[in-house]
């Protein structure tokens, strides 16, 4: 049989490599949301409205996300490890 591109495997699954970096770019993408909540919060706290609660659900917002990150960090570290080497 032809094959077009020899030396190519196809495969269905993605590499560890490929994993790794998307679990990256996750982690990378909470850490924003987490800053983003933070200034959110530190910006209603300065333009003083005192009618809503905004800058405590920004707050709330960022603990509930830095929990949520910390859970799953611990998670990935006893199920999968990770290589502190990248």
């Amino acid at each position: 049989m032809y094959d077009a591109c020899p030396g190519v495997t196809y495969t269905s699954e993605p590499s560890q490599n490929d994993v790794m970096t998307m679990y990256r770019y996750f982690v990378f993408l909470m850490m924003a949301l987490i800053a983003l909540s933070l200034f959110s919060a530190l910006y209603h706290l300065f333009k003083g409205d005192d009618k809503n609660n905004r800058m405590v659900k920004a707050l709330s917002w960022r603990v509930g996300l830095s929990i949520t990150l910390f859970l799953i960090l611990a998670g990935v570290q006893y199920f999968f490890g990770i290589n502190p080497r990248g």
